[in-house]
This record gives C-alpha cells, structure tokens and sequence, in this order.
C-alpha cells in the first residue's frame, strides 16, 4: 500500500503525461490548423481546456507538498507548460517545413510522391 505522499507523487506524473500529450496536440493544432471547415482548432481548444484543468491539478497537489504558490506557479509554468509547448511548437513547425521541401524535391525532379491509393512507386501520379 502506498503513502498519500507515494499517491500525491503518482497523480503528478500521471497528470504531467496527460498535460504533455495535450500540450503537443495543441501544438500540432497550431502548426497544422488544416483545411477550411476543419474541426481540428476546435479540438485543439477542448485539449488546451483540459490542460489548463491538469495544471489547476498539479497546483493543488503541489500545495499538499507545501510548496509556497509562487514557487509552484515557476514549476508548473516557467519547468513544464512553456517549455513543452515551444518545443512542440518548434518540433512540429521544423516538421512541417521538412515536408514540404521534400514535396518541392520530388516534384522538381520529376518524381512523384506516394498517394494513398497507388502502389507507392514514382511510376504513377495521381
């Protein structure tokens, strides 16, 4: 059995892997908004409603360790939350630009990108 210390530090890293997977969901949102009419910015703002929820959770356990409420906005905000998200931000945006330039590449030299229908070989285009 496990102590309320041992439960409150299993919380925290349980929310802290929910928080990151939320924070790169809105990342990826933010760098690929897709296509007019998508739903994926609406998402992206359930998730980052939900991360703002994890963090007010965090904070709440952090105050069972005693930690004064400025130290723990540093933690939260200034050790996770910025860091993850620019990260994310710059992963997906470098991503994205190696994509595209490898599309620009194939188009160039006269070989076609796979599509989802096809064999996946230059032979074709769709």
């Amino acid at each position: 059995m496990l102590t309320q210390e041992q439960n409150t530090i299993v919380y925290l890293m349980l929310l802290n892997g929910f928080l990151f997977l939320g924070l790169n969901r809105v990342a990826h949102a933010v760098v690929n908004p897709g296509p007019k009419g998508s739903k994926r910015r609406g998402y992206a703002l359930i998730v980052s409603a939900l991360a703002v929820l994890c963090v007010q959770q965090e904070y709440r356990a952090l105050f069972f360790f005693a930690v004064a409420p400025a130290t723990a906005a540093k933690i939260l905000l200034g050790g996770f939350v910025i860091p993850v998200l620019f990260l994310s931000l710059a992963y997906y945006r470098i991503q994205k630009k190696r994509a595209l330039t490898r599309i620009l590449h194939e188009r160039k030299d006269g070989i076609a990108p796979p599509c989802k229908g096809g064999r996946g070989d230059s032979c074709h285009y769709c």
